[in-house]
C-alpha cells in the first residue's frame, strides 16, 4: 500500500469526521487563512471569556469603566461581536457610567468589509441589537456600547497601546500546517482506550519555537493504528519503515514564521492586555517570546486554553514589594531592593501570571506573592535544584479539582524521577503559603492548614480511594498532562516524557503525595522567635513550617 505517485487523492469525509477508533479524527480541522469562511460556531462560550476578562480588567482598572475599548482582532464571524455587545449589556444595562467601544480590527482588508456588512445588515434588521458608528469615535449620551472597523496604523509602542483589550479567538491556531509525527505505536485494547482523556498535545523542548497537536488520539488500539497507517501511506513515503513507531498526522504551529510574529507584536501593541482563546497556543510559547502571561487557564484535556498577556509596566506591584522587602531589610541599598522585587515577579510569573495579577489589584496579595514564591523555593531546594520540576499554581486548575479559586492550596510540584533500578516515581508535593505579622499569626496558621488538608485529601482520595473511585483514571489521566505542559526540559535529554505519561496512567508509576504549610512572619521588627515545625493534624505525610522574623529575612537574602 502506498502513493507510488504524486495525485490528487480523495478522503471519505465521513470516514474521518466519526472515526471512534481514532478518537474524532479530522484532517478539515486545517485550512488556509487565505480562503474566506465564515464560522458556525457558537459565540457564546467566546462571548463570555470576554466578558470574564473585562470584569477582570475593570476590578483592576476601575477608573477605565467611563472609557473601556476592547478589539476583536481577527474576527471572521459576525456573530461574535453581537454576542459580546448582547453579553455586555446584560450586565451593565442600568450603569450609566459604562462606556464601551468595541473594534473590528483585521490583517485582511477585505474580510474587515464583508464582516462590517453582514454587522450592518444584523443592525437594520434589529435595530435595538446594537448600534454601529464610523463617523465619530464619541459616544452619544444614550449610546453605551459602538461597534467600529478600524484600519488605522497600529500605534508606536513608544506611545503604549491606544485600547484596554485585544481579543483572539483562534487567531494563532489558524497558522498552523499539517505535519507528521513519529509516535509509539504500541497498541491497546479497545475495553480501556478513552481518546478523550489523552491529551494531543506533543510534548516539546523548552527552547522548542514550535506547538504541535495531533489531530487523533497519540494511544489507539491495533485496528486505530492500521487504519492511521493506511492515510499516512498516502502522505509520507517512508511510511514502513519503523512500525513501532508511526506516523501521526498533527497542527503545527511555528512561531519562526514572520506573520505569526507580526500578529503578536501588533496585538501587544495595541492593547493593554492581550487574550488569546486558543487550541494551540501555550504559555510556554508565549514566555519564549519574552511575553509576561497574566493569566493562563486549562479547563478540560482538550479544546482551547486561555492565556492573558501583556507588556504593561507594574509599577505599582513594583513599589507595594519595595515597601515590603525594605521592612523586612531596611539596611539593604534601594538598588538590591528594586532588583529583589522584580526577581519576586519573575519567579512569580514562572508559576502562573495570575499571581501578578492579583498582587497589583491588592496590597495583600503582594504579600501572597512573596509567600507563594518563597514556599516554591523551599519545595526547589529540598527536591534537589537540578531536578525536573513542574510547578502549577491551583487556581488555574480549579475546574479540574472541582473547587473555587482561592479556596485550596497554592501550588502543586511534580518531580518524576528514573530510579537506579530503571523504576519511574512520580512525587506530588502540595503547598500552602501565608506571608503575616505575628499578631495574626494563631489564625493564618490554621487556615493554613485547613486548606493544605482539605487540598490533599481531595487528591489522596482521588488517587488512592478504597474502593478506587469512578473518576481515578481521569485524575491520573490529568497528572500525566500536566506533566507534558509544565515539565521543562532540554532536547536530547534522557527524559521520555511521553513514556513516563503512560506509565501513570496505567498504573506503572507510583506517586509518592506529601504536602507542606510554610508561614512566613515579616513583622513586627521586635516580634518573638516563634518558628516551628508540626505535623499537620488529620493528614499523614503533611507538615507546617513556621518561619519566624529572622529567618524570613535570610530566607529572602539567600
Amino acid at each position: 500500500m502506498g502513493r507510488p505517485k504524486r495525485c490528487t487523492e480523495l478522503l471519505h469525509r465521513g470516514s474521518l469526521d466519526n472515526c471512534h477508533l481514532c478518537g474524532r479524527f479530522n484532517f478539515l480541522t486545517i485550512r488556509d487563512d487565505a480562503v474566506a469562511a465564515d464560522t458556525n460556531e457558537n459565540p457564546t462560550e467566546s462571548a463570555n471569556q470576554i466578558v470574564e476578562m473585562i470584569q477582570r480588567y475593570l476590578a483592576l482598572f476601575p477608573h477605565e469603566q467611563t472609557n473601556l475599548s476592547v478589539v476583536l482582532y481577527n474576527c471572521d464571524a459576525a456573530s461574535l461581536p453581537q454576542a459580546v455587545v448582547s453579553r455586555i449589556n446584560e450586565l451593565h444595562e442600568d450603569d450609566d457610567t459604562m462606556r464601551c467601544e468595541v473594534i473590528l480590527r483585521h490583517r485582511d482588508r477585505t474580510k474587515l468589509h464583508r464582516l462590517y456588512e453582514t454587522i450592518l445588515e444584523a443592525a437594520d434588521a434589529d435595530t435595538d441589537d446594537f448600534v454601529s458608528s464610523e463617523a465619530s469615535r464619541d459616544f452619544m449620551a444614550r449610546l453605551r456600547i459602538g461597534i467600529m472597523a478600524d484600519e488605522a496604523p497600529v500605534p508606536d509602542p513608544m506611545d503604549g497601546p491606544r485600547t484596554d483589550l485585544v481579543f483572539l479567538h483562534d487567531v494563532i491556531a489558524r497558522r498552523a500546517k499539517l505535519e507528521w509525527y513519529r509516535e509509539d505505536a504500541t497498541p491497546v485494547e479497545l475495553s480501556n482506550l478513552v481518546p478523550a482523556r489523552w491529551s494531543r498535545r506533543r510534548p516539546s523542548p523548552r527552547d522548542e519555537e514550535k506547538s504541535i497537536v495531533y489531530l487523533c488520539c497519540p494511544v489507539q488500539t491495533k485496528e486505530g493504528w492500521a487504519y492511521l497507517t493506511a492515510i499516512a501511506s498516502y502522505f509520507q513515503p517512508d511510511w514502513e519503515t519503523d512500525l513501532q513507531w508511526r506516523y501521526l498526522p498533527a497542527r503545527q504551529l511555528d512561531f519562526h514564521d514572520p506573520e505569526t510574529s507580526k500578529i503578536f507584536e501588533e496585538a501587544h501593541n495595541l492593547g493593554n492586555w492581550v487574550v488569546n482563546f486558543d487550541e494551540l497556543l501555550d504559555r510556554r510559547q508565549l514566555v519564549n517570546q519574552g511575553v509576561k502571561v497574566i493569566r493562563y487557564k486549562q479547563s478540560v484535556t482538550q479544546g482551547r486554553n486561555l492565556l492573558v498577556s501583556s507588556n504593561a509596566s507594574l509599577g505599582l506591584l513594583q513599589s507595594m514589594l519595595h515597601s515590603r522587602i525594605k521592612d523586612l531589610i531596611p539596611d539593604m541599598n534601594d538598588g538590591l531592593v528594586r532588583d529583589l522585587a522584580m526577581r519576586f515577579i519573575d519567579d512569580a510569573n514562572l508559576i502562573s501570571g495570575d499571581i501578578v495579577l492579583r498582587a497589583a489589584k491588592r496590597g495583600r496579595n503582594a504579600s501572597e506573592l512573596m509567600g507563594v514564591v518563597l514556599s516554591h523555593y523551599l519545595v526547589k531546594w529540598e527536591l534537589g535544584q537540578e531536578q525536573r520540576t513542574g510547578c502549577y499554581f491551583l487556581d488555574d486548575y480549579s475546574d479540574w479539582l472541582g473547587q473555587r479559586e482561592e479556596h485550596m492550596a497554592d501550588l502543586l510540584v511534580l518531580n518524576p524521577e528514573v530510579m537506579p533500578g530503571g523504576e519511574l516515581r512520580l512525587s506530588a508535593l502540595i503547598t500552602e503559603a501565608k506571608y503575616v505579622l505575628e499578631p495574626t499569626l494563631a489564625e493564618k496558621r490554621k487556615e493554613s492548614q485547613k486548606q493544605l488538608r482539605d487540598t490533599v485529601r481531595r487528591i489522596e482520595q482521588a488517587l488512592f480511594g478504597s474502593p478506587d473511585r469512578l473518576d481515578r483514571d481521569l485524575w491520573l489521566s490529568r497528572f500525566s498532562d500536566l506533566l507534558l505542559s509544565g515539565i521543562p526540559y532540554s532536547a536530547g535529554e534522557p527524559l521520555d516524557l511521553t513514556g513516563f505519561r503512560r506509565a501513570l496512567r496505567e498504573g506503572r508509576c507510583p506517586i509518592y503525595v506529601r504536602g507542606y504549610s510554610h508561614v512566613f512572619v515579616s513583622g513586627p521588627s521586635n516580634g518573638s522567635e516563634c518558628s516551628d515545625f508540626v505535623e499537620v493534624a488529620e493528614c499523614k505525610g503533611s507538615y507546617q513550617e513556621t518561619y519566624s522574623r529572622s529567618k524570613t529575612r535570610a530566607l529572602v537574602m539567600a
